[in-house]
């Protein structure tokens, strides 16, 4: 069961992973049939991604919208390059002229009437236009008898891909007037474009202008403004470099923020799990899926090895206690041992004696039992070990025998308590040599002191 699980997990790594080869070989192609017509993620000379870097490079603040609604804090310039309602191949609802995947009128001219600015370059009437009052009769379709493609077909084309030079539809330059003086502001070029007629609503600006005909313009809402303009052509890859399509399109941009909308192309911020791996750099990682798997099945082929039995022999606490013991005299020198040694003696009798450390000499002498006088020769004892022992300085071992003050001479370090308690008890022990040799410092006779004391302590909580 398990070496079925885990081919069964190799087999979906690999398809997973050649499923991420194809999709990521796609978009490295650049192709145009992948991405939506007129998506900033086509590269093809039928996309916007070139406006959309073009506008990064400038320092304007470019962001892509992948929702249904704008939100409440966004504000700038909304750039909406769309195509007809039939591009997505049947998934639109039965009435062509209506794209589900339009933001809601009502709410993009509310965002617009706060200040804000719409920027709609497309073939076809939008629910924008209707709501602000354009008729059927005010967008007019082209109806030469001697144009044999319409948009539909110069549409079709594009999103195969095909070559630039043999797309079919007529084209037309016009020229965006400036509304203040009438002069020449940008010569544009439109491809089977979408021409307004005269019958438009108060307040429409035809500024897009070839002859006596209009292919777009603006229109103030509220405190914001919109401007249509009768096709994509002039933000396209291809197109942008032509005539005076990218500095109008900057001009019209302004300091930005800019805002594309993806969400009328069918680009949803959910995404597939391809393409966040990609977004997120995580293809290589994916990559090394197969080959972990393949490690794994191969390292755990055949049968395992018998664990070898163990014949470490168990330890006794008491063993262990002495190894401890050990270390630690190992790790202690003579000063620490005896300074320890010497504070646990006081502790136990200061325990007898129900007193802190510092007053059981004081407490003794001041009584008269033999239990006291035992004590005292206890303490008496381990006062005269410390003539053999040097205090040190914990931190760089100077000796510290017979200095003066609270910090050592050689490093400055602040001397401890116990250490100085010992400097102290050198000083008031008999020099002469008899007794030097006597106290004489050894691990063995501080352990009787201590055996000593504790029986000591018992006698003097019983007195």
């Amino acid at each position: 069961m398990k070496q079925v699980l885990t081919g069964t997990l190799i087999v979906l790594a690999m398809v997973l992973v050649a499923a991420a080869f194809l999709r990521l070989s796609i978009s490295a192609g650049r192709g145009g049939e992948t991405n939506p017509l007129y998506s900033t993620h086509r590269f093809d000379p039928y996309g916007t991604a070139a406006l959309y870097r073009v506008l990064q490079t400038r320092g304007i603040d470019v962001q892509t919208l992948d929702r249904p609604r704008l939100p409440e804090t966004q504000t700038g310039v909304l750039l909406q390059v769309l195509g007809r309602p039939d591009d997505a191949d049947g998934l639109f609802l039965d009435d062509e002229d209506v794209n589900p995947y339009a933001l809601p009128p009502a709410h993009v001219l509310e965002w617009v009437a706060r200040g804000n600015t719409l920027i709609q370059l497309t073939r076809t009437r939008t629910g924008v236009m209707t709501e602000l009052g354009f008729s059927d009769a005010s967008v007019d379709e082209p109806t030469d008898a001697d144009i044999y493609f319409d948009e539909d077909a110069v549409e079709a084309y594009q999103r195969k891909g095909g070559a630039p030079d043999d797309q079919p539809g007529r084209v037309v330059e016009a020229t965006w007037l400036d509304e203040d003086d009438a002069d020449r502001w940008a010569d544009v070029r439109l491809r089977e474009p979408m021409r307004f007629t005269q019958d438009t609503p108060e307040g429409w600006d035809p500024v897009l202008m070839r002859g006596g005909e209009a292919y777009g313009g603006q229109i103030e809402h509220g405190q914001g403004r919109v401007i249509l303009v009768g096709a994509p052509t002039p933000a396209l890859n291809r197109e942008l470099g032509e005539l005076d399509h990218l500095p109008w399109l900057l001009a019209l941009a302004g300091d930005g923020p800019v805002v594309f909308d993806e969400w009328a192309h069918g680009v949803g911020h959910t995404g597939t799990l391809i393409e966040t791996l990609a977004r997120f750099g995580l293809v290589p990682l994916l990559l090394q899926v197969p080959v972990w798997l393949l490690f794994y099945r191969w390292s755990t082929a055949g049968r395992a090895a018998a664990p070898e039995p163990s014949t470490r022999r168990a330890r006794s606490s008491l063993e262990q206690i002495d190894t401890l013991g050990r270390l630690y005299d190992n790790a202690w020198n003579d000063s620490e041992k005896f300074t320890r040694a010497y504070a646990e003696l006081l502790t136990r009798l200061g325990d007898g004696c129900r007193c802190d450390a510092s007053e059981v000499v004081a407490r003794l002498q001041a009584r008269q039992d033999e239990p006291a006088k035992r004590a005292l020769e206890l303490i008496e004892r381990a006062a005269r070990m410390s003539r053999s022992v040097r205090p040190t300085c914990p931190r760089c071992g100077y000796n510290l025998s017979g200095s003066k003050g609270d910090r050592c001479p050689e490093c400055g370090e602040v001397v401890p308590r116990r250490v100085r308690r010992l400097i102290r008890q050198q000083g008031t022990v008999a020099a002469d040599r008899a007794v030097r040799d006597k106290g004489r410092w050894s691990d063995a006779t501080m352990t009787r002191i201590l055996n000593d004391a504790a029986t000591t302590a018992q006698e003097l909580s019983r007195a």
